[in-house]
């Protein structure tokens, strides 16, 4: 019998100038996005300001990823606020882009390398 590998997908968060710098890892698709939904959507409720997204470190596996992406976004907007991807891995800038969702990339982004885009949004 093969072990099933097990996905997951870790979270930290910090304080910041503008709101909440939260760094992803991992893998995030169908099986690791309701964990991570539940932790995002506290911290959407906890926080004031905008919510930092660095995912240069995850593997956007599939359209979960994506729907969860707009979902925040969506939230965060109602409640007053914004989430912003401040890192990214090329693949990813180039899904959330094709997926007309490059409104949530951050100016710094966009043509800028991640490192250098997190250290100009904290």
């Amino acid at each position: 019998m093969a072990q099933e590998h097990i996905a997951r997908v870790t979270m930290t968060d910090e304080p910041c100038d503008d709101g909440t710098l939260v760094r992803l890892a991992g893998r995030l698709d169908r099986r690791t996005v309701a964990d991570v939904r539940l932790g995002l959507h506290e911290l959407l409720l906890e926080t004031p300001g905008i919510v930092l997204l660095d995912l240069d470190e995850v593997v956007v596996g599939d359209a979960t990823a994506l729907g969860l992406l707009v979902e925040l976004r969506r939230r965060a907007l109602r409640a007053g606020s914004d989430v912003r991807v401040v890192a990214a891995d090329a693949r990813t800038g180039r899904l959330l882009r094709r997926a007309r969702l490059s409104t949530m990339l951050a100016p710094t982004l966009r043509g800028v390398t991640p490192s250098a885009a997190l250290a100009k949004a904290v």
